[in-house]
């Protein structure tokens, strides 16, 4: 249990890792933002590749599947606002993370914070943090 709420925060602090990123390379963020909408899409194709492998869906259906899903997540990110977007990946990524708890998912959760935060430069630090907080809710609720 120490060991997961101590993963589960240490995936989360991937949002002060972006901004921290974010605020240092601001001239640079514009210019690369559609770089970071395309890593967060692969990372979210990815994250739902390894879950499907890990749970024992067969690795062609779940390349497959997880295909579909990054062409829709790439469509589907450009369509609605980033706010509903990051409430949803939140909640799905919480829901992972407690249902398989593995280095690799943990880790591409971690990236994608990160490129997440990354991308929300613009907006408020309390803001960033607060949109993502369901990550934390849902996980500790999980697993309690």
């Amino acid at each position: 249990m120490n060991n997961y709420l101590l993963t589960l925060f240490i995936v989360y602090l991937g949002i002060g890792v972006g901004l921290i990123i974010s605020y240092f390379t601001k001239e640079e963020l514009n210019p690369g933002k559609k770089y970071f909408v395309f890593l967060k899409a692969i990372l979210i194709g990815l994250i739902l590749l390894f879950f499907f492998i890990h749970i024992g869906i067969v690795f062609y259906l779940s390349l497959i599947v997880s295909t579909l899903i990054f062409i829709g997540v790439i469509y589907w990110l450009n369509k609605l606002e980033i706010i509903y977007t990051e409430i949803f990946f939140s909640c799905l990524f919480a829901i992972l993370f407690a249902e398989s708890f593995s280095l690799i998912i943990s880790t591409l959760i971690f990236g994608f914070f990160l490129v997440s935060a990354t991308l929300d430069f613009s907006k408020k630090i309390h803001y960033v943090f607060i949109s993502r907080i369901l990550f934390l809710i849902i996980g500790i609720l999980i697993r309690t």
